[in-house]
């Protein structure tokens, strides 16, 4: 699944595509979608967490959030867009080409005035990526959550957002932390230097560019996540591996000697 960084760096493709240009036709698979879209202009392109956020200037906001499956893909104008309507989540066509979310599985169009107060956006805890983000905040977030294991803790975008699953197993490990300790049994230093990781290596990505890479190896871009059964690079453990979460089960990975009751 995308993860905050990945959204970030679709809003900053997406801009310069969009922004300020009339849209000359537009489609979905949910046809209500886009009633009323053709003629109007994107004002803005936003990354939250995992949502992408396009402003129009009818007074509407587009959501997008790409789940497991969605992609984007732009065809310049005057080149065929081969992309089926059944699986068009969103299509958006501008002068110098045609926009396509491609199945994605959640798409919502709503007053912009009632952002606040949207069920998906309101609930979300602070961007890891955004503005004023606060380490120690949402350290204090983590700390009191309801979530039973730390591990679950990361992947709750109430208590902060951006955060997904290859980012989750790779930052609980640089941490040393055990990820089924009790998120209160964690030390506020160690979750606010955790926030802290996530913030940076996630701004590096949207920044770089490049595909994710947590150790600095072209071998073996990450330290445990995708590698169940591997050594584990710094003590020779196989990594194990688990289905992890009440409300969404995702699977986690880590080293049960690296991070034994650390943190």
């Amino acid at each position: 699944m995308p993860e905050g960084d990945d959204i970030r760096r679709d809003a900053a493709r997406i801009g310069p595509l969009l922004l300020g240009r009339p849209l000359l036709a537009a489609a979905s698979r949910w046809p209500a979608l886009v009633t009323g879209l053709v003629g109007a202009q994107v004002l803005g392109v936003e990354a939250v967490g995992k949502h992408l956020l396009l402003t129009v200037d009818d007074g509407t906001t587009i959501r997008v959030h790409r789940g497991m499956t969605g992609t984007w893909r732009w065809t310049p104008a005057g080149q065929p867009v081969r992309i089926g309507m059944g699986m068009t989540s969103l299509r958006l066509e501008v002068a110098e080409g045609t926009l396509v979310a491609r199945h994605a599985p959640t798409v919502e169009r709503f007053r912009t005035r009632e952002r606040s107060v949207r069920p998906a956006l309101a609930r979300l805890g602070p961007d890891v990526l955004g503005e004023g983000f606060e380490p120690a905040e949402a350290a204090e977030r983590a700390r009191a959550s309801v979530q039973p294991t730390a591990a679950e803790v990361l992947l709750d975008q109430r208590v902060a957002c951006g955060v997904g699953n290859v980012w989750r197993c790779e930052l609980l490990f640089l941490a040393a932390l055990d990820p089924f300790r009790a998120p209160a049994e964690v030390p506020a230093e160690t979750w606010t230097e955790l926030w802290t990781d996530a913030r940076t290596r996630l701004a590096e990505r949207v920044a770089t560019g490049g595909e994710r890479n947590t150790t600095g190896r072209d071998d073996v871009p990450t330290w445990v996540y995708g590698r169940a059964g591997r050594p584990c690079l710094r003590c020779g453990t196989p990594i194990r591996t688990i289905e992890l979460g009440r409300d969404l089960p995702r699977r986690l990975y880590w080293c049960p000697t690296c991070q034994r009751g650390a943190g």
